[in-house]
């Protein structure tokens, strides 16, 4: 009795397979299709989407541009953007307060310090920025993979 449960469970599994690996190809494939179709490639002051390549734009005004037609992809760019000034802010205010520190051949430890330590404080943040970017990335192709545009 048990024997003849277990055959017909699997009888009915081998009969349904198929039917159910085909409807499985069909949304790997339009999934394949959205990928091709919809997504960001990165390549050198270039983005590719559907085999356009577009210009990053002054300030990656372009690429800002397409983030932003998704919500969590538009916060994650704003993200990197603040990061990326904060980075910047802090070397170049680093180098100066480190130039400045050395007055007729005499050093202030004091600025020099100050100086380098916002130097050595921009390799985490521009990190933090660079995260940013490429989770903002991320979450375009997500959504336009799911969404099919």
């Amino acid at each position: 009795m048990k024997n003849t449960k277990f055959y017909s469970i699997l009888l009915l599994f081998i009969a349904f397979f198929p039917s159910i690996k085909a409807q499985s190809n069909i949304f790997t494939d339009s999934l394949a299709k959205n990928y091709d179709k919809n997504t960001i490639l990165l390549q050198n002051g270039f983005f590719e989407i559907n085999g356009e390549k577009i210009n990053y734009g002054f300030f990656k005004n372009n690429l800002k541009r397409e983030m932003n037609k998704y919500v969590m992809s538009g916060r994650e760019f704003k993200r990197y953007e603040n990061k990326k000034w904060s980075s910047l802010g802090c070397s170049v205010v680093g180098f100066a307060i480190l130039l400045t520190s050395v007055k007729d051949r005499k050093i202030n430890w004091t600025q020099y310090a100050i100086g380098t330590g916002l130097i050595v404080l921009t390799f985490p943040i521009s990190n933090q920025s660079r995260n940013h970017y490429n989770r903002a990335i991320w979450f375009y192709n997500r959504e336009a993979i799911l969404r099919g545009q």
